[in-house]
């Protein structure tokens, strides 16, 4: 499908200027580093002091054998893909790769209800124009993931919004738990979806799927994701670690 088929009427109108202040509705401030190492600087109890980094990340990774796991791991904030969270998710993936790994999983946090909110709408900018920039960290990550030589497996379950689901479409692979549901949402914030990603989104799916996704910000099913394509399995939530290793073991 060219590109010069989105030059349609409606999708100019979901792509216009957003119509309310974008921080009208966010899902949390993404972690500022330096306030962290004030933080471990001035903290007055040992332990606080002696804390790993690794508790402190936003991001766990682990290499068994020659399968990688990348874990978004920040609960308090749905996994919202902010700076601090994408640059630790991209150093995870470039730590993997160069390790050795033959596949990589991405994955939340086990027992997530939200696999990730999405962009964190506080870093998007307000002067109107084109929220996301070739340099935007989510422009960055997308791209990352699909030039990747590594095969990378998104293994989901919750809640799939916004640039998550960006993300997700873009991992080779995506395997997610019966319960899943996928939503294009800034329209329900009156922010629009970047041209790059909407370009992105139709790699992946049907334009009329992704019209429907962007006008109505209305959550898919699993179950209807496998059937338009979007997804390649649908499985029972107490099987997904297991079928994701299976299939991950079926690449290496």
């Amino acid at each position: 499908m060219g590109v010069g088929e989105l030059h349609d009427e409606k999708l100019d109108f979901a792509l216009s200027p957003p119509c309310c202040p974008v921080d009208a509705v966010s899902y949390g401030t993404s972690v500022d580093s330096s306030s962290v190492d004030e933080r471990i600087t001035m903290a007055p109890v040992e332990e606080a002091v002696s804390e790993s980094v690794e508790e402190r990340s936003l991001v766990k990774k682990s290499l068994h054998g020659n399968i990688g796991t990348i874990t978004l791991d920040n609960p308090p904030k749905h996994n919202a893909l902010g700076a601090a969270l994408i640059g630790e998710l991209l150093l995870a993936l470039s730590d993997l790769t160069h390790a050795g790994a033959r596949a990589i999983v991405l994955r939340a946090y086990t027992g997530a209800k939200v696999w990730s909110a999405g962009h964190d709408v506080r870093e998007l900018p307000t002067n109107g124009r084109d929220p996301l920039t070739y340099d935007d960290p989510l422009r960055r990550v997308v791209r990352v993931v699909k030039e990747s030589p590594t095969p990378i497996i998104a293994m989901v379950e919750g809640g799939v919004w916004g640039g998550a689901c960006e993300v997700v479409m873009s991992c080779d692979i995506v395997i997610a738990a019966e319960g899943t549901t996928f939503a294009i949402t800034p329209a329900k914030l009156g922010v629009p979806y970047d041209i790059e990603g909407t370009l992105s989104f139709m790699q992946s799916v049907s334009l009329p799927v992704i019209k429907e996704m962007l006008f109505t910000a209305q959550p898919m099913t699993a179950d209807r994701a496998l059937r338009v394509g979007l997804i390649n399995q649908v499985v029972p939530a107490e099987r997904l670690e297991s079928a994701t290793t299976e299939l991950a073991g079926c690449i290496i």
